[in-house]
């Protein structure tokens, strides 16, 4: 096992060279330092892709960076199609949008982009307003694990299991919900949410979770929901044409309007099993010394 070295000030041609250039087991290692993603980068099997600190080391987008602006094809900064047994770790996403719309947003756009992947850690990662578009998305997965991860605000959804994604989990993260959701299941079976903190503080989004399409054995775990106060939905748990099952257990809610859940009309059934809504005190701080949400249990 090696470990490739980017220094500050090398273009981002430099991190593609030593992903190509790395074998399983190696580690392209990014010193602190701001690199402009003027194009893509392609992410392989079996290697990890680590910053120095997610503070530190910093990858900023441009307007068309991972996909033009309203283009029809997905795409990412980080994108990976197909491969398995990789990391990554210790980044911090920037762009240079400076509103809520400005360059667009949508699911064709995203920060890290999973095609059909498999073994996938991600963690320690920080998203920053405003993005171009959405933080992780991930289509047709299996044993994706995201963790201990930031969210200030993305384009559209932080992140996203799509397409049959299987077996995977968001833990312990911090979600501030700009535009869209915090979390979308969408057509997912055997995906965990658990000890998130998922808020709005922008007053701009539309719910903390979005259930989508058929669910098989999902489930929201120790999860904090507070302050959803968007222009629409305001609820923790929205349905869209949902179907299947859903299991929320040992969370704590306050200040949603909207609610545990929105949308009725879904066939879909959820257990609800030792919740608090409306809980009380209404500080984060508590609940976390309690066990509940972002920072109640921190996964390596």
């Amino acid at each position: 096992m090696s470990i490739l070295y980017v220094e500050p000030g090398q273009e981002n041609s430099i991190i593609q060279d030593e992903i190509n250039d790395a074998k399983p087991g190696d580690t392209v290692y990014i010193h602190a330092g701001t690199y402009v993603l003027d194009d893509r980068l392609i992410m392989k099997s079996g290697i990890k892709l680590q910053g120095e600190s997610c503070e530190k080391t910093i990858f900023q987008g441009e307007e068309n960076t991972g996909g033009a602006r309203g283009g029809k094809e997905s795409n990412g900064w980080i994108y990976c199609d197909g491969i398995s047994n990789f990391e990554i770790c210790g980044l911090k996403f920037i762009s240079t949008a400076t509103g809520v719309g400005d360059g667009g947003h949508g699911e064709t756009r995203n920060c890290i982009l999973l095609k059909k992947c498999s073994d996938v850690q991600i963690h320690n990662l920080n998203f920053q307003r405003y993005l171009y578009n959405d933080g992780i998305t991930c289509k047709g997965g299996n044993n994706v694990i995201i963790s201990n991860c930031l969210s200030s605000s993305v384009g559209h959804d932080f992140v996203e299991f799509l397409g049959g994604t299987t077996n995977s989990k968001v833990s312990n993260c911090k979600i501030d919900v700009q535009t869209n959701t915090g979390i979308r299941l969408d057509n997912a079976s055997n995906c965990l949410i658990e000890y998130c903190t998922i808020y709005d503080d922008t007053h701009s989004g539309w719910c903390a979770i979005e259930i989508e399409d058929i669910q098989t054995n999902n489930m929201i775990d120790h999860c904090i929901i507070r302050n959803m106060h968007g222009s629409t939905g305001n609820a923790a748990i929205q349905y869209v044409h949902a179907s299947g099952s859903l299991k929320v257990q040992n969370c704590v809610m306050w200040d949603c309007p909207g609610g545990w859940t929105k949308d009725g009309s879904s066939k879909i059934v959820t257990k609800m099993v030792n919740n608090k809504l409306g809980a009380t005190p209404q500080d984060e701080s508590y609940w976390v010394k309690q066990g509940y949400g972002y920072g109640a249990k921190v996964e390596e």
